[in-house]
């Protein structure tokens, strides 16, 4: 299977993340989502307004490295929406749509600049937009993330 979009993340699951069947809680997997889909777009601060389209599709087992890839499906004014697909392995887990909107210093939304040229070879750029790396302590693991 080809995945599309770019690898964001990719951390194994663990005991701590189960449901009380001993599956991978979908609430953590939508974290996951939720935090890749912001590193994808738009560029600086963000917030979360949105997530349609959540489907979790095959159950997630303690020990499983989860693997989120995503990519932009469309860019507005103020906000982007971007698709995340979960995989294990070479299956597909999950899948849903975030709309993330730009936030201004002052907690407003603020215009994405979608005029600024970047090369797509670049690690850093993705549908047009430039995103940076950054580190993450999630549950108290270290990540690094796009």
């Amino acid at each position: 299977m080809i995945k599309k979009g770019e690898l964001v993340i990719q951390v194994s699951a663990m005991p701590r993340d189960t449901n009380p069947r001993g599956d991978i809680f979908g609430g953590w997997l939508m974290g996951l989502m939720d935090i890749a889909s912001a590193n994808i777009a738009p560029k600086g601060k963000s917030a979360t307004r949105a997530a349609d389209n959540i489907e979790f599709i095959k159950a997630v087992q303690v020990g499983d490295l989860v693997s989120c890839y995503g990519y932009v499906l469309k860019i507005g004014n103020t906000s982007a929406t971007v698709h995340i697909d979960v995989y294990v392995g070479d299956d597909i887990v999950a899948k849903g749509d975030f709309v993330n909107v730009a936030l201004g210093d002052d907690g407003k939304p603020r215009v994405i600049n979608q005029h600024k040229k970047h090369t797509p070879s670049s690690p850093q750029c993705l549908g047009g937009l430039q995103f940076e790396k950054r580190s993450l302590n999630f549950k108290g693991s270290q990540y690094e993330i796009y």
